[in-house]
């Protein structure tokens, strides 16, 4: 079973990207479930797409601390979902920090973000 996260902000196209791959992990021959959720994404809101791949898969949902990756387009997104990881898992994840359309936000550096995930010991 593969279980991914993709994640990111509204227009990088995550939904694209967990599609394409789900559609690649069918042409191999698994059986895929998809679960979104993007709420505001149109304005710049959290997007994050659950796929797991493998033979009968039953749900979507990927439980915490057992995600084998997390591909995110966005770095403070991948803070978000870090609890979805499991302990031997990848982190794939864009560098760039996209600041909310809300003003007066105080957002992590990305040096923060890159000690906070490898403090957890992570690839």
């Amino acid at each position: 079973m593969y279980s991914i996260i993709f994640c990111g902000v509204g227009g990088q196209g995550i939904l694209t990207l967990g599609g394409l791959t789900g559609k690649a992990f069918i042409m191999k021959g698994y059986e895929v479930r998809l679960s979104e959720v993007h709420g505001l994404s149109q304005r710049g809101g959290s997007v994050v797409v659950h796929l797991r791949a493998g033979k009968s898969v039953f749900s979507p949902l990927i439980p915490i601390n057992t995600a084998d990756a997390i591909v995110s387009l966005e770095a403070v997104e991948t803070i978000r979902y870090i609890d979805y990881i499991s302990p031997n898992g990848l982190i794939l994840m864009n560098k760039m920090i996209i600041p909310p359309s809300v003003l007066n936000v105080s957002l992590p550096k990305i040096n923060e973000i890159i000690s906070s995930i490898k403090t957890l010991g992570l690839k």
